[in-house]
């Protein structure tokens, strides 16, 4: 094999490799958490602090979340956090959080 065909075998496989890489990175796997809210107030849905989504009083939101990462789920009312948790969720899990609170 010449220096030429070596070197073009050489780049194809870095770029196949590169490629490889590109679409494992791009590939996310997903979970679905569904905020059920039990309470008076309008709640607002955050995981990991990015808001996700508003339940209106004794309604639910759903949300899709990254699967395999620790989130903190929080539960907020005019912005201020009244109960949170920590959660892994798995690749297609679907998850149902259940919030409900009185006033103070």
């Amino acid at each position: 094999m010449n220096k030429t065909m070596m070197a073009n075998l050489v780049a194809a496989l870095i770029f196949a490799s590169v490629l490889v890489g590109v679409t494992v990175a791009q590939e996310k796997s997903w979970a679905t958490l569904t905020l059920k809210n039990n309470s008076q107030f309008e709640v607002e849905l955050y995981v990991s602090d990015n808001y996700k989504c508003t339940a209106k009083a004794g309604k639910s939101c759903t949300a899709q979340v990254s699967a395999g990462l620790n989130h903190k789920l929080s539960a907020r009312v005019d912005g201020e956090q009244v109960t949170s948790q920590q959660y892994t969720f798995q690749e297609d899990e679907v998850r149902t959080w259940t919030v409900g609170f009185r006033p103070n």
